[in-house]
């Protein structure tokens, strides 16, 4: 649930990779009320994740790296 109550969707630009060797890639991050939806720049979706299920990789650190905990899937 958003604490923003006035929004449905809240989008942004990103940088996605999906694993560690692939080429990162220019993305648009839409959140909704339960999920995160990573798309490409013609609004195909690349991936889907459940917003709790997201866990920072890095604390601390800059860029800020995120993924899904594999074990909240």
């Amino acid at each position: 649930m958003t604490a923003l109550h006035e929004y449905e969707r809240l989008e942004s630009t990103g940088i996605w990779r999906a694993d560690m060797d692939a080429q990162r890639r220019d993305v648009v991050v839409s959140f909704g009320n339960a999920t995160l939806v990573i798309a490409d720049g013609a609004g195909r979706p690349l991936t889907h994740w459940s917003l709790p299920a997201v866990i920072r990789q890095n604390p601390g650190k800059r860029p800020a790296v995120f993924t899904p905990d594999e074990r909240r899937r």
